[in-house]
């Protein structure tokens, strides 16, 4: 057997050899020059080609199962127990309903503090927040507003934008060492309109549901202690639900790092600063926060945060009148470790925080704030 397959094999004669080789070098020879030629094409007509690779491109459209836009479905099971509200006071006047003849709505420009990853969070407020506002009562020109992460995540959320348009992706790096940065890029967003076209800044988290209908009633009515001076695209107001600090920093012109601190200054006076999971500034009060001149030091690492908040307004827009509105802002009753900052939902709450999607859905279907929406709420 050995043998028979020895006779079968034949070497390969050195012309063959030779032709192969041959063969091969004029590969070799074909390639370079093809490579040269490309060099030369792109060095020559670089944008020719880059126009063509973009058509190109463009016929391969994103996946749009990347972004699920489908509306959320949640049971009954998931709101709040009904033991964390209390109704038993009487309906108060600062919530009545406004004429639908009124001619001006308030207008309140929201910035919506968001993670690239919260997009069920964000369906959520679009859905059970935002949605059939009166308005002859209230007008949002409203953002989410984020960084970007260099995940999958940036890609959803570039569908996300360009399906609702109501995204803003910063040009910085989401990071807990920059939301101080973050809160100041969210202030100078809502000062891209004169204060006189809209009357109240608000900044809520995505955690936080709003009353915005009955917020606008209470901004309006709501008898306040000092009272309000007046209107807000005249006078300076921060209305929050508010802490006590003294931190006071020096601002940083250097920007190259941006993830350190602001110097802090010791022997500060103490001042009042919201709780960031809602809080409004004046129109007025924005406009003279952002003028040229001053530069807000916003270096700040969480969860000092909202401190700065506050610290804005003492340093830089003394004489502000502050509302402490605790009993509108605030954790709904076993929403906190710290039972004693909690409350049981009202109707005097506008801003309920720390809840989950379900229990912001629960919140949309109480009967007690029918008439606050122009529509009953979808399933």
């Amino acid at each position: 057997m050995a043998s028979k397959l020895r006779s079968t094999f034949t070497a390969p004669s050195c012309s063959s050899v030779f032709s192969n080789r041959r063969r091969s070098t004029l590969v070799g020879i074909a390639v370079i020059w093809i490579l040269l030629a490309l060099s030369i094409l792109l060095y020559t007509h670089p944008t020719d080609l880059s126009k063509h690779w973009q058509r190109v491109s463009d016929v391969v459209a994103p996946s749009r199962a990347l972004y699920d836009d489908s509306p959320l479905s949640l049971s009954d099971s998931t709101a709040m127990d009904r033991s964390v509200y209390n109704f038993t006071a009487s309906r108060p006047k600062w919530l009545a309903p406004l004429p639908r003849q009124r001619p001006e709505p308030l207008i309140i420009r929201l910035a919506i503090i968001s993670h690239p990853r919260e997009f069920e969070r964000r369906k959520a407020f679009r859905q059970y927040v935002l949605s059939d506002l009166p308005s002859h009562e209230i007008k949002i020109q409203y953002r989410f507003i984020m960084g970007y992460t260099d995940t999958a995540d940036d890609r959803r959320v570039s569908q996300e934008r360009a399906l609702h348009n109501d995204v803003l992706v910063l040009d910085m790096k989401e990071s807990m060492d920059r939301m101080g940065e973050k809160r100041w890029r969210m202030l100078k967003w809502g000062a891209e309109v004169p204060g006189s076209t809209y009357d109240f800044y608000m900044s809520a988290d995505t955690d936080a549901f709003l009353r915005l209908a009955a917020l606008a009633r209470r901004l309006r009515g709501y008898k306040s202690q000092p009272p309000l001076p007046g209107n807000p695209r005249e006078t300076d107001i921060l209305w929050g639900h508010m802490g006590v600090h003294a931190l006071h920093l020096v601002p940083s012109l250097d920007e190259s790092h941006p993830e350190l601190e602001d110097e802090q200054v010791d022997g500060g006076e103490w001042y009042s600063y919201p709780y960031g999971f809602g809080y409004l500034y004046s129109s007025h009060l924005v406009d003279r926060m952002t003028q040229q001149d001053v530069v807000l030091p916003h270096h700040i690492h969480y969860p000092a945060d909202d401190v700065i908040l506050g610290m804005w307004v003492a340093d830089y827009a003394k004489g502000a009148t502050v509302v402490n509105d605790v009993e509108g802002f605030h954790d709904p009753t076993g929403h906190h470790s710290d039972e004693t900052t909690t409350r049981p939902v009202s109707w005097d709450t506008v801003v309920a925080h720390h809840l989950q999607i379900g229990e912001m859905r629960g919140l949309r279907y109480v009967e007690e704030f029918a008439d606050e929406w122009d529509r009953p709420p979808a399933p």
